[in-house]
């Protein structure tokens, strides 16, 4: 992650309290070791839940490296997002990420400390969700 980038995630991760955009599960950038006594995580989960930049309308879309453009997400909703055929839209992918969360599926590890912590959170996104945040990838439209 180039600087710039860096720089707009940990401003986003700060306006989102270090929780993840689309799970709301607590997210560490540096601070590894303390994140995961405070989780009590191990490793695999431990990654996972890495801090990274998200950009809502992906740079391959024409997305810019801008503060209204990228939120903090973690490894695994980042990755998961971008992986599917058709891509969601940022309010889509978070509807469908927090109903599968209700349901215990969608991270593959179970902590109580992060549950109840995410359960206290219940913070308000920062992000505008204007039109341009729904995007969906172009090239789905070509299809």
């Amino acid at each position: 992650m180039c600087k710039k980038t860096k720089k707009l995630m940990i401003i986003a991760a700060n306006a989102q309290k270090w929780r993840c955009y689309y799970c709301d599960y607590p997210i560490w950038d540096k601070d590894h070791e303390e994140f995961a006594k405070t989780y009590a995580l191990k490793d695999g989960p431990l990654r996972l839940l890495r801090a990274t930049a998200e950009h809502l309308i992906a740079r391959c879309d024409g997305g810019a490296d801008t503060q209204d453009n990228i939120v903090a997400a973690c490894d695994h909703c980042n990755k998961t997002r971008h992986k599917a055929k058709v891509p969601l839209s940022p309010l889509e992918f978070r509807a469908k990420v927090r109903r599968r969360l209700a349901k215990g599926r969608w991270h593959s590890f179970r902590n109580p400390q992060i549950t109840v912590a995410r359960k206290k959170s219940q913070h308000t996104p920062r992000i505008d969700h204007s039109p341009a945040s729904n995007h969906r990838d172009a090239h789905d439209n070509k299809r």
